[in-house]
């Protein structure tokens, strides 16, 4: 994350930190601690997109391991499609091809990924807006990993309700926006649900409805969902655009990655993968054209709130452990000496 932060300044954009969080009683699989940048003239570039701020960088150190499986699974496809049919068996012979492929095809049946399905809870975009609003997304971060196994984490709507006895102060998540990432499939009373949540506990100056348009299959419905929504809540519509690499070219290594997180081969991934390349930094102009001004306007007012930079961290010495009268350099000193003498004399 400091790394991108680092490599994004050097390219004058801004960065806006955040984190998205899919709410459910049984945890899943993390995509926290995200770091997006935007133009530093955000004004004028309404390509910067709001998801833009809340998705996460590819692990670089899968990169080359999910490169290697998508060049072996290319050059096994290429020789599969090469090679000569095999001639017709005799009856009441087996083709051992035959044999071979229906027991692959077995194996490819067991590891398939599940189908994807509309998350029942909610799923949030969650931006800093300053120190204490990163502060208060790490603690939840940390309180919702804590009660779950490694790798993955637990969050809960009463999280945010101010009901974790070691941090009540998670209660609407100060100086936090959140986004409501509604997905195709869900219905209107889980999305209405789910925004007068939102609204309760964030009110309309911190909350939104985030309008993903991918050109899928389903856009003019959830458009229809969202608007409907919109009206009845008063929260706004902010235009987002999915973001998950920076160039459509890359929805091979994209989708190689997806086959690595879910242990199974890019053809057994199935709907887990994208269904097109949309999910790339798209230009101001392909926007505007899917999206109205008034969304991508609240985009850009959501990233305007946004005023927190890693810059602003230091390490910081708890200060129960420096007695008064000592800086933690000159403590540390103290303890070295004294521990030298008790150890060599």
């Amino acid at each position: 994350m400091v790394r991108a932060h680092g490599q994004a300044q050097a390219l004058q954009f801004r960065v806006i930190v955040g984190a998205q969080m899919r709410l459910s009683p049984a945890g899943g699989t993390s995509s926290l601690a995200a770091v997006a940048a935007v133009p530093g003239d955000a004004r004028a570039a309404a390509a910067a997109t709001a998801t833009v701020a809340a998705t996460a960088i590819a692990t670089v150190a899968a990169i080359a391991t999910a490169a290697a499986s998508a060049s072996a699974t290319a050059t096994a496809t290429a020789v599969q499609g090469a090679a000569p049919k095999a001639p017709a068996s005799r009856p009441g012979v087996r083709s051992r091809r035959g044999a071979a492929a229906g027991a692959a095809g077995a194996a490819d049946a067991k590891t398939a990924a599940p189908p994807v399905t509309p998350p029942a809870e909610p799923h949030l975009i969650l931006l800093a807006q300053s120190r204490r609003g990163y502060g208060t997304l790490s603690q939840w971060i940390t309180v919702a990993r804590r009660r779950a196994p490694k790798g993955a984490y637990a969050a809960h709507r009463s999280d945010l309700e101010g009901k974790v006895p070691t941090a009540p102060t998670l209660a609407g998540l100060p100086d936090c926006t959140a986004l409501l990432w509604v997905h195709p499939g869900q219905s209107f009373e889980t999305v209405f649900n789910h925004a007068m949540w939102l609204k309760t506990w964030f009110g309309l100056e911190r909350a939104g409805l985030a309008v993903v348009l991918q050109h899928g299959p389903h856009d003019a419905l959830l458009v229809d969902v969202l608007t409907r929504v919109a009206t009845l809540t008063g929260l706004p519509l902010v235009a987002c655009g999915g973001v998950r690499m920076h160039l459509r070219s890359r929805k091979p290594l994209l989708d190689a990655l997806v086959a690595t997180r879910l242990r199974c081969t890019v053809a057994q991934a199935g709907h887990a993968l994208l269904g097109n390349a949309e999910a790339h930094l798209r230009s101001r102009v392909r926007l505007a054209s899917l999206y109205k001004p008034a969304w991508l306007a609240a985009t850009l007012d959501v990233a305007a709130r946004c005023a927190f930079s890693l810059n602003e961290l230091r390490y910081e010495y708890p200060r129960e452990i420096v007695p008064a009268g000592h800086t933690a350099t000159s403590w540390l000193r103290h303890l070295t000496e004294a521990g030298a003498r008790e150890r060599y004399g």
